[in-house]
């Protein structure tokens, strides 16, 4: 007997650790853009999975790969050569620049792994260069390294005491100016601030940076896990900057759903990390990294792209025309297919996302004032028209 909403909550509650406030959906297939639940309610999905799953559902090429790869080899230990973990190194590398990469499960894992990077880095320079910046409302993970990274105190709160990071408030070059020095071993930014509303780094913060990284000999660290993969228009954020980083953490829709996170260090630092001083037991196995080859050299390719930011500019558009003259609208925000709606106060965004779902479109709700769009890169404009009319719906009470 198939279970309903309410029944499989309850079930939920009972089994599953209260990490997630979930809502009563449960997905059951899906295509493209569209989700349907287990009734065959259709669902737009404009949130990918948290960026995940910017191939969307049910593409036939990763499919295809995936049911190639089950019939090889799932898992062998990293103290053996993976032939596929080079060939997608090789593809990163050829996306981004020369260099090494670490494989591992999760964006999370990708800057742990960053963090040591920099920390031994910082003892092979000077017993001086320790301290590690990071930038205010920027987020990196959960894990405790990656925690303390991000610059939100609503998640470190619970957990302290972190290791030491210092702050800096984002895209302010005259505070920058003033924390970076000789001491600063590495400095860890988000292109764009996905999880914190979907703020864009100017170009004159992220150029000023570099230069500054260069002086001090610190090491700029880019976190791409949710900017990286096609999801901006480029193959990777920083590509938009006329910069280069020394090192990248990635992950997300780097396998087109399928969990693998990767760290690329350009290769004068390459060597760093020995062996005994970092590993993972499933980072990059066969099956994941033989995927991720598919996935993301689908999400890279010039053609996708050029049509992935050609819908992201027509939903943004759609957007700006429902919203023209509503005065509760703070600003909109986008880079590629990242989007923010921002309202003033008195607009309850949880309360427009629930409205949203109820009429089947998936949006995020951040800060209760932020509807963050993430939709997946293969969105169709008949799903984006469909999505339209139900935000002007919506959006129809605002004033």
């Amino acid at each position: 007997m198939e279970k309903n909403n309410s029944v499989l909550a309850g079930e939920f509650s009972q089994n599953i650790c209260g990490t997630y406030k979930r809502r009563d959906i449960c997905f059951s297939r899906g295509n493209g853009a569209t989700l349907f639940d287990k009734k065959g309610k259709k669902y737009i999905d404009l949130l990918s999975g948290l960026g995940v799953n910017n191939l969307g559902y049910a593409h036939p090429a990763l499919i295809n790969e995936i049911k190639k790869a089950a019939g090889g080899l799932l898992h062998v230990s990293n103290l053996f050569q993976i032939e596929s973990q080079v060939e997608l190194s090789r593809l990163i590398q050829k996306n981004a620049f020369p260099g090494k990469c670490f494989f591992c499960n999760s964006g999370t894992e990708a800057n742990e792994a960053a963090y040591k990077l920099a920390m031994k880095y910082s003892k092979n320079v000077s017993p001086q260069k320790k301290e590690i910046i990071s930038m205010l409302n920027s987020f990196h993970g959960r894990t405790m390294g990656s925690l303390s990274l991000t610059g939100q105190i609503k998640y470190q709160s619970s957990f302290k005491p972190l290791l030491p990071v210092t702050y800096c408030n984002y895209s302010n070059i005259p505070e920058l100016k003033r924390k970076i020095n000789r001491n600063t071993a590495a400095v860890f930014v988000e292109v764009v601030q996905g999880e914190g509303g979907v703020y864009i780094a100017s170009r004159e913060f992220l150029q000023e940076l570099r230069s500054l990284c260069n002086y001090h000999q610190a090491l700029l660290i880019i976190d791409e896990v949710q900017t990286g993969c096609g999801r901006t228009g480029k193959p990777f954020a920083w590509q938009h900057y006329d910069i280069v980083p020394d090192v990248i953490t990635m992950a997300k829709g780097l396998a087109g759903g399928l969990p693998i996170g990767s760290m690329l260090v350009s290769s004068k630092y390459a060597d760093i990390l020995e062996p005994g001083d970092h590993a993972s037991t499933f980072g990059g196995n066969p099956f994941v990294t033989r995927v991720a080859l598919k996935a993301f050299s689908i999400l890279t390719s010039p053609v996708f792209l050029q049509k992935a930011e050609k819908n992201a500019g027509y939903l943004a558009k759609g957007l700006d025309s429902l919203l023209a003259g509503k005065k509760s609208l703070l600003e909109t925000r986008r880079l590629g297919m990242m989007l923010a709606l921002e309202f003033k106060e008195g607009v309850n965004t949880d309360e427009l996302a629930e409205k949203l779902s109820a009429r089947g479109i998936i949006v995020n709700s951040i800060k209760n004032k932020i509807i963050r769009l993430l939709p997946p890169l293969v969105i169709s404009k008949n799903e984006i028209d469909y999505a339209l009319g139900v935000f002007k719906h919506v959006f129809s009470g605002l004033e």
